[in-house]
């Protein structure tokens, strides 16, 4: 007989100086009940793999390395993407599944009992998460937190409620809070519907997924952390001399509407009005980076064109206004 209440999935890739934070977490976990640590470890060259193995000896019946003869990332643009759907899912025995990659790490030694304590209350939630704190790279808190301060309802949301709001915010949930009903892994891993066929954005994709079978419960607390890096205007991307990036990129958002639009269709449009303010999102970005200006300040980007505009100055606003304009007259001219 199973006993195993929670599957704790972690992917991990070359962490070797984050991986015994990430670990301790999982480890210093206060619970009624037992727990496993998932961990895929994807081919690393850097000594993380000695580690997990230093891990499974001591706690043989919690942590339950999968390891790669080769890296499994890099075999295929579609195996990339489907890392936790591919490796660790499958092997997930728990009632319920949390989830934190390697460079990130769990505070509070009683998330996973609130989380669980929660769910078996509220069996009409499908999804739990909470605030994240983000940190620099040697793990030293910032002042940023995810969800920003009151921008998501807390307490229990709605399908609808929780969707428009990874539809609209920049980043509504982070991956080190994610917790779930594994019943739903079913589905994804026999069955994987089309929207995770395309998209790299999986931690958004999770989310949607996960929304759409049931509430969502938002617990106002921090604890965990996520390694942040610093983000820059988007006048910065638009500037930036790495043309092999800004392909990189394009590919990136052109594979996230494909996602979308099919996400879309498999919920039926019941979220349309949230989807389509997301869709609208990855077009307006698209734009920016394939340097298409005519469209950038008409009725239909009306909504989401601050969201790119807020960090950059007068004179860049007042720049693309002017390149939209000259596009705008150019392509009328052609057509003359």
């Amino acid at each position: 007989m199973n006993d195993i209440m929670v599957s704790i999935c972690c992917l991990v890739y070359n962490h070797k100086n984050y991986i015994r934070q990430a670990l301790d977490s999982f480890l210093m976990q206060k619970t009624n009940f037992r727990f496993e640590v998932l961990i895929n470890d994807d081919c690393s060259t850097d000594g993380t793999t000695d580690i997990i193995k230093e891990y499974e000896a001591k706690y043989p019946d919690i942590i339950k390395p999968l390891y790669h003869d080769e890296n499994q990332y890099s075999k295929s643009y579609r195996q990339g993407n489907m890392m936790s759907i591919t490796f660790n899912f499958p092997r997930v025995s728990g009632k319920y599944t949390a989830m934190c990659e390697g460079d990130d790490f769990w505070t509070d030694e009683l998330k996973l009992q609130k989380q669980v304590d929660f769910m078996e209350a509220h069996p009409q939630c499908s999804f739990c998460t909470h605030t994240v704190r983000c940190t620099n790279e040697k793990g030293v808190p910032l002042k940023q937190i995810i969800p920003l301060e009151d921008t998501v309802k807390v307490g229990v949301m709605s399908s609808s409620e929780a969707i428009e709001g990874i539809c609209k915010l920049p980043y509504m949930f982070q991956t080190s809070s994610y917790f779930f009903r594994s019943e739903y892994l079913k589905e994804m891993i026999e069955n994987t519907p089309e929207f995770f066929e395309y998209s790299s954005s999986m931690d958004i994709l999770f989310m949607l997924y996960f929304a759409s079978k049931g509430d969502v419960n938002y617990i106002d607390k921090e604890m965990s952390c996520y390694r942040h890096n610093s983000s820059s205007s988007i006048m910065c991307d638009l500037t930036a001399k790495d043309s092999n990036k800004n392909d990189k990129m394009i590919k990136h958002y052109t594979e996230h509407l494909k996602s979308l639009h099919a996400f879309n269709k498999y919920t039926k449009h019941q979220f349309d009005k949230s989807v389509t303010f997301a869709i609208r999102k990855s077009e307006y970005h698209l734009k920016l980076l394939k340097c298409d200006y005519k469209h950038l300040f008409s009725r239909k980007y009306k909504e989401v064109a601050p969201l790119f505009l807020s960090k950059s100055s007068k004179k860049e606003i007042l720049k693309l206004r002017l390149l939209s304009l000259l596009s705008f007259l150019s392509k009328k001219k052609t057509k003359v």
